[in-house]
């Protein structure tokens, strides 16, 4: 029997705020399995053609007490790196109350790379403001 279940309807990043969201979410309990890639096609992203930057769709299979389950999730990358190809396993995460939900843990958003710079950038806003109050005085 193959369930579709939905892809997780709140992205999980592989940044340190990960383990923070799947604690806030609850997910930091559900179920590790291994899972198989069943099919992966990098798309780029919105409004732009042959872009280096785009997202992995993955679709992939879970076997819970012997039900298989079907799983998607799109994955923020470099269209020019290695990425999983079919029959790769790796590990996802269901609920133990709903096996049919599952998510990939190291999943990579746009979210998370947007955190990044905007971090990076008041990070060094706060330093030149710093450098600047230190040599005026």
């Amino acid at each position: 029997m193959l369930d579709y279940g939905e892809a997780p309807s709140s992205p999980a990043s592989a940044s340190p705020l990960n383990a923070a969201w799947l604690r806030m979410t609850g997910k930091d309990n559900w179920i590790p399995t291994t899972a198989t890639v069943y099919s992966t096609e990098f798309a780029d992203l919105p409004d732009t053609i042959n872009s280096e930057v785009g997202h992995y769709h993955v679709t992939y299979t879970y076997t819970v007490s012997g039900v298989v389950y079907i799983g998607r999730f799109s994955d923020l990358g470099r269209q020019d790196e290695s990425y999983f190809k079919r029959d790769d396993t790796f590990l996802v995460r269901y609920n133990p109350h709903f096996p049919a939900k599952s998510y990939y843990p190291a999943l990579r958003t746009q979210t998370n790379f947007r955190l990044i710079f905007f971090g990076i950038g008041a990070a060094l806003a706060l330093l030149v403001s710093i450098l600047s109050a230190l040599s005026h005085r």
